[in-house]
């Protein structure tokens, strides 16, 4: 992957993000506050790193991001039915 495509893959993701709900924070990472099935509060975030990047969960137990998977740019992609193909665990 060049470095043009890969800057072009991180801009179509960073859009989809924002369609979806996401938010940058000021570290860049894109954040989004929702809740579960039973009510409670959840944090999601995805976070981009130079060859790939992270779908994390913030956990209140051990106060810290835990990943729930990630993929690298080049297998990355949005799919027909509007989600982010790639990702593994």
């Amino acid at each position: 992957m060049t470095k043009t495509q890969k800057t072009a893959k991180i801009a179509e993701i960073q859009t989809w993000l924002i369609l979806k709900g996401y938010a940058k924070d000021r570290f860049g990472h894109y954040i989004k506050d929702t809740t579960d099935r039973a009510g409670q509060p959840i944090k999601y975030r995805f976070k981009f790193q130079d060859t790939s990047i992270r779908r994390e969960v913030w956990s209140k137990e051990i106060s810290e991001w835990v990943r729930l998977n990630s993929g690298f740019y080049k297998d990355l992609s949005i799919n027909d039915k509007d989600q982010l193909a790639g990702l593994r665990r």
